[in-house]
This record gives structure tokens, sequence and C-alpha cells, in this order.
């Protein structure tokens, strides 16, 4: 609460964001975190639009038909023409500003798994400002927000922070499928935050406003009961 309140004092003064980064995602924990890893794996596999006519041939999960019309005249084994279709990549954008230290946990095991992948990016966003990607093995890199947002079109987003970062997945979900995942416990209505310039209305994507691993999961198991992510609202804390 005092790193939230100096946080926010801060932006009031200046008018800018505040970038600092109050939670290391990358810090080691010690949570058994196989149940998590099983369901947000699951999650993320169900979300990711497979690119077609597009195959990976470092795996082995089905037949290329249109390759294997020619093994006839290739003459090549049939264990040639198996491989697995290549997905698109999901990206993870993270809030770890002070309001989030809270949070610290769960950002920690989300990123872990996340970076075990190699089909989600990662991104750092303190108050919903993007300021790092996270390269597995190689550690963080600087990146400019605003380039980040101009590039991200067409992309399947989990932006996990709250409404102190809200105008990022807002702004992000005019052009992207967004799922919010919200730990936001002070404020009720966007605009009850001084920072935020937008309507609920103005959200295009999938809200879910979640205090833990768990319900965010839960969160997510009647998420994929929609036929589309767009204008969905999941409070599990609206009482």
């Amino acid at each position: 609460e005092e790193l939230a309140g100096e946080e926010s004092e801060e932006q009031e003064h200046t008018h800018q964001h505040n970038v600092q980064q109050v939670v290391d995602v990358l810090a080691e924990h010690d949570d058994n975190v196989r149940y998590y890893q099983a369901e947000f794996y699951r999650f993320i596999e169900m979300i990711a639009e497979e690119k077609l006519k597009l195959f990976d041939y470092r795996a082995s999960e089905e037949y290329n038909i249109k390759k294997l019309m020619f093994r006839q005249y290739e003459k090549k084994p049939l264990s040639y023409y198996r491989m697995s279709r290549v997905r698109d990549s999901v990206v993870l954008i993270l809030d770890n500003s002070g309001s989030m230290q809270w949070w610290a946990k769960n950002l920690q095991i989300l990123a872990g798994l996340a970076l075990a992948r190699r089909d989600v990016e990662v991104y750092i966003a303190p108050n919903g400002h993007i300021v790092e990607k996270i390269l597995p093995g190689w550690g963080t890199v600087k990146v400019s927000h605003d380039a980040v947002m101009k590039a991200l079109k067409g992309r399947k987003i989990i932006y996990v922070g709250d409404f102190d970062g809200a105008n990022t997945p807002v702004e992000l979900s005019f052009n992207n499928d967004v799922i919010w995942v919200c730990p936001e416990s002070r404020y009720r209505r966007f605009r009850s935050h001084d920072w935020v310039d937008y309507d609920e209305e103005d959200f295009r994507g999938a809200f879910l406003r979640v205090y833990d691993l768990d319900e965010m999961f839960h969160a997510f198991r009647r998420l994929l009961s929609y036929q589309h992510f767009g204008r969905v609202w999941i409070d599990l804390h609206e009482d």
C-alpha cells in the first residue's frame, strides 16, 4: 500500500508514467508449480492459432499429407513426412510495478512457465509501460513502448496488471485478442482511477478480475467455454 501510494503521488505530480520495476519476475521461488504448469500450458495451446501450411520439422505430431503424396517419387522413409504444425506465439505482458508487489510470486511463476516454452514472448511493463523483453537464456533487452505497441497486430496477448496500466490492455485490444488478467482490488470502474483514459465499453478483449492463480485458471476455464473472447467480462469479485 505504501509503494502504491508513493507511486500514485509521484505520477500525479509528474503527469508521467512511473516505470520503476519493483518485482523481479526472474527471481527464484520455492513453490511447486507442476499443477500450474499443466493448466497454463493447456490454456496457451488452446488459444494459440495454428499457422496453416507451416510445419516444424523438429517435431513429429502428424503427417504432412501434401508432402506424403510425393513419397513414391522421393523414396524417403515414412518418418520423414511426420512433423508438427507451427503455432503463433502468444504474448505475455507483466506489470511489475509497486502496486503489483502483492502478486510478485504469481508474476515470477507465470514468467518462469512462459519462458520454458518456445511459443510465448514475455515483456515487462511497469504500470503498463513496456520497457523490456525477456530473452530465454540471455536476460532482458530494452524495448520502446511505442514501437512494441505499434508492432503488435493480430496477436493473442495475455496482459497481467491492475488499473495503473489500464490504458495499455485497452489500446492493445483495438488490434489484438487481449486477455486481461486483472488483480485490481482498489477500484471497481476504470474511470475511478485518475490514470485511465477509457471506459469499460472501450475494452474489446476478455477481462478477468482475479486475486490469485487458482482464480486465474478458474477464469481461464470459463473463458474457454466462449466461442469468442471479445468483450467477455469475468469478475470473480463483483460483489
